[in-house]
């Protein structure tokens, strides 16, 4: 089944953070991402993510774009600031085997997940599906 969002809250839920910032480079929409002066870039740490405020980039709701639509270069664009308890769909990494809900999911280093080492990896959030990436990177569900 397609996502075709970002945020997915339950009904309770009405006001996720969302917070502003200057794409320092092209951003996918469920990419993880930090705010570095001021500007959004794509964390980059693999397996890392412990002492460094973590966001996840937004749609273009504003231009009605898809998931699947990048921000550009220099755009405002927005993320979301996840906080526990709070369910979104998130860029893992491909071949990630996901068998069981629950699953740890670390930084892949290049903006998206992949399913993490425990004990070695800074956890993220867990995944909230069973699924199989396959040969390419996929949105999943995810939960904090």
């Amino acid at each position: 089944m397609a996502k075709n969002t970002i945020f997915r809250g339950d009904v309770s839920i009405t006001r996720p953070v969302q917070v502003e910032g200057i794409a320092s480079a092209a951003l996918t929409p469920g990419h993880l991402v930090f705010k570095g002066s001021g500007e959004y870039s794509v964390h980059a740490t693999d397996g890392g993510g412990a002492g460094v405020r973590l966001y996840v980039v937004d749609k273009n709701t504003l231009l009605q774009q898809s998931v699947s639509e990048t921000w550009a270069s220099g755009d405002t664009a927005l993320a979301y600031e996840p906080r526990p308890g709070e369910r979104y769909n998130m860029v893992v990494a491909a071949s990630q085997d996901i068998t069981a809900v629950d699953t740890a999911l670390a930084s892949n280093g290049d903006g998206t997940l992949r399913i993490a080492v425990v004990g070695t990896d800074d956890v993220i959030c867990y995944a909230d599906e069973i699924i199989n990436t396959g040969a390419s990177a996929a949105l999943v569900n995810v939960k904090f």
